[in-house]
C-alpha cells in the first residue's frame, strides 16, 4: 500500500494536534526514501507515544548512526534503545545503546506510528492488523513487535 494512501487511515487513529510535522528544509539532505520524507513533512511525529517510545523533535532527529556497516537516521528511542530508519530501505530498527544488537521494528515509520496508535487505543485485533499490513514485523520472535505481542499476551503491558 502506498504510504500516502494510508494517511486517511492514519488520521482515524491519530489526531493532527498529536503530531508535529518536520520542516521540509530539515529533510532536504536526509538520505531517506521519498515516502518517508513525505510522511515526516506531511504528517510528522507524535508528541507523546505509548510503550516508552520517545520521538525526537530536536537536534537528535535524523542524526546519522552507523550499526554494523549500515547507516541509520535516528527518530527516537524506547528506553535505552535507539529507533533508527535504515537510510537505504526506510525500515525502522531498534538498536541497543551500545550498538551491539538491533531488532527489526517495521517496514516503514508510518506503520510503526500507526501501530502505536492502535496499541494506545487497546485495539483488540492488533496482531491480525500487523500481519495484514506489515507481516515482517512479526516474522522473527526477536522482532520488536513480536516481543511486544508476547508481553501483551502475558499481561505485562
Amino acid at each position: 500500500m502506498a504510504e500516502a494512501a494510508s494517511w486517511g487511515e492514519f488520521f482515524k487513529i491519530w489526531q493532527a494536534n498529536q503530531l508535529v510535522p518536520i520542516e521540509p528544509n530539515r529533510l532536504t539532505n536526509s538520505p531517506v526514501p521519498e515516502r518517508t520524507r513525505q510522511f515526516l513533512s506531511g504528517v510528522g511525529l507524535p508528541i507523546e507515544a505509548p510503550l516508552y517510545v520517545t520521538f525526537y523533535h530536536d537536534e537528535r532527529l535524523l542524526k546519522p548512526t552507523v550499526f554494523k556497516g549500515d547507516f541509520y537516521l535516528l527518530v527516537g528511542d524506547d528506553s535505552g534503545n535507539l529507533l533508527g530508519l535504515r537510510n537505504d530501505t526506510g525500515e525502522l530498527w531498534s538498536i541497543d545503546g551500545s550498538l551491539e544488537q538491533a531488532w527489526f521494528v517495521n517496514s516503514t515509520l508510518c506503520n510503526f506510528i500507526l501501530f502505536l496508535g492502535l496499541y494506545e487505543k487497546h485495539y483488540c485485533d492488533l496482531e491480525k492488523y500487523i500481519i495484514a499490513r506489515d507481516a515482517k514485523a512479526l516474522e522473527e520472535p526477536g522482532n520488536w513487535w513480536s516481543i511486544i505481542m508476547e508481553q501483551m499476551g502475558y499481561g505485562f503491558l
